[in-house]
């Protein structure tokens, strides 16, 4: 019995493996039937999804969005301490360009207050550089001015007010108050202009649309917006995905942009059914985001045929795999029950047993090929019989029981899902027994390979390698009910 300590203790402290996630290179996760599929090439249960999830990555925020706000900070700093420099306005204009092009995701509203800030220095300083004339017509006001219902406006200004609308600009917003006059031109203008609107259809289900850093009410389907550009992502269980930016433009409903198009999904799945993982630029790089975190497997599905290929490193090629090897160890309590019990005067007797097992199965598909060996201890009571020349008694409390045997596996161990085994023995009963035993053994899943296991069973020996010797018949039976682990190997 102390043997099978060490193997239980090293199986309760696996690790279960993380679920696979296949995507579906289809507009939608398929039904039931081909999911099934799948899983059952990869015999583990797996996450599925599809379009949506490749339409916007995974888009963590990380340091790098804290440096970005922290070089806009710095160089807000620097507008402000150079601007009565001699002709510095277009330079620090083009400066603070440079870093909100780096800045994709607007996280509360400290950041908005910080981008809507730059916009309006930006504002200023091309107000400052250029005549209005030039503003609206330059080449070098091109990166700095939006046309807006056949209205050319200064860019940074509208930025500015079509991310906060309700923001009272004031001189002080910017740094020089001699372009206040124009900035009130500009708003008055602006302010005439109708809004236009986001369309939120294809965000996936289960997402929090944040837009301009603010969360929008669940369930959503169009939110409408100041003209001008306005930063969208969406938090899905903690974690950004789709960062993006949406040009609005007045009484026009504008689209989430898609990191994956249809096109290039179609493209990927008909390159999928022919064998090959050669997929458009897009869909690589969403599935490369996908990737950092989970083990990934690409799928399609074709009239009822199912095409799975591996993308990530530690994801393996789907076979299914024939045959499994199972090893369990279990402890419980049952019964034995026979004649040849210390005191019991040639009575049947029923013993109270602790009983354990070590044992292995092989399956082939849903056939099993047991072996290993049981163990029943009764403690306080003893078996006494003769020894190898009749000439003294032994006695025993310990009563081994080496087997082998068959079964069927009603379900299969794999995955993770439960497993149920019908099997019946034979084999050596201790002291003196040969005989049939049969279980019943399921398995309720802890992981990817490992269960708690639950068996029922019993043995049966009609007669000893005694009787002949002692003109008698000495049967001996037993029942137990074990509580274990088994571990697919």
């Amino acid at each position: 019995m102390h043997r099978l300590l060490p193997l239980i203790a090293v199986l309760l402290g696996s690790v279960a493996q993380a679920a696979p996630t296949v995507v579906w290179l289809e507009p939608e996760v398929p039904d039931e039937t081909a999911r099934k599929k799948v899983e059952r090439l990869l015999e583990l249960e797996a996450t599925h999804i599809s379009h949506p999830e490749l339409a916007f990555p995974p888009a963590p925020l990380t340091d790098e969005d804290a440096a970005d706000y922290e070089r806009l900070a710095d160089l807000m700093l620097e507008a402000r301490t150079r601007w009565n420099e001699y002709e510095v306005e277009y330079g620090l204009a083009e400066d603070l360009s440079g870093a909100l092009r780096q800045i994709d995701v607007l996280r509360d509203g400290k950041d908005l207050r910080a981008v809507v800030d730059a916009n309006l220095v930006i504002g200023a300083a091309m107000a400052m550089a250029t005549t209005p004339e030039e503003l609206r017509g330059a080449a070098r006001a091109e990166p700095y001015r939006v046309t807006l219902s056949g209205v050319p406006m200064s860019r940074g200004w509208v930025q500015a007010s079509a991310l906060d609308p309700d923001r009272e600009v004031v001189r002080a917003d910017l740094v020089d108050g001699s372009r206040y006059p124009q900035y009130t031109e500009f708003a008055s203008s602006y302010g005439q202009l109708p809004e236009g609107s986001i369309d939120l259809t294809a965000a996936p289900r289960g997402t929090v649309v944040m837009v301009d850093g603010e969360p929008v009410e669940p369930g959503t389907a169009e939110v409408f917006a100041p003209a001008g550009m306005h930063y969208v992502h969406l938090d899905m269980d903690g974690k950004v995905i789709g960062r993006m930016t949406v040009d609005v433009a007045p009484q026009k409903v504008a689209a989430l942009p898609l990191a994956v198009s249809l096109p290039d999904l179609g493209q990927a799945r008909s390159a999928l059914l022919e064998g090959s993982t050669e997929f458009p630029k897009a869909v690589s790089e969403a599935l490369e985001g996908l990737a950092t975190d989970r083990t990934l497997y690409v799928a399609a599905v074709d009239d009822g045929k199912v095409s799975l290929e591996p993308w990530t490193g530690n994801a393996a090629k789907a076979k299914r795999r024939p045959v499994t090897v199972v090893a369990a160890g279990e402890l419980g309590a049952g019964v034995v029950m026979s004649t040849i019990f210390e005191g019991s005067d040639g009575e049947k007797e029923t013993v109270l047993a602790g009983n354990g097992s070590l044992g292995f199965e092989v399956g082939i598909y849903n056939f099993a090929i047991l072996f290993g060996s049981d163990v029943a201890i009764t403690p306080g009571r003893v078996i006494l019989y003769g020894n190898s020349d009749m000439t003294a008694n032994e006695a025993t409390s310990v009563l081994p029981m080496p087997y082998g045997g068959f079964g069927a596996y009603v379900m299969r161990p794999r995955g993770r899902n439960a497993t149920l085994l019908l099997a019946g023995t034979y084999g050596w009963q201790g002291p003196a027994h040969w005989g049939l035993g049969g279980r019943v053994a399921l398995g309720i899943p802890t992981g990817e390979t490992s269960w708690v296991r639950l068996s029922l069973g019993g043995t049966h020996a009609g007669k000893s390698a005694w009787d002949e010797a002692l003109g008698q018949t000495i049967p001996l039976q037993s029942l137990y009910f074990r509580i274990g682990i088994g571990a697919r190997l």
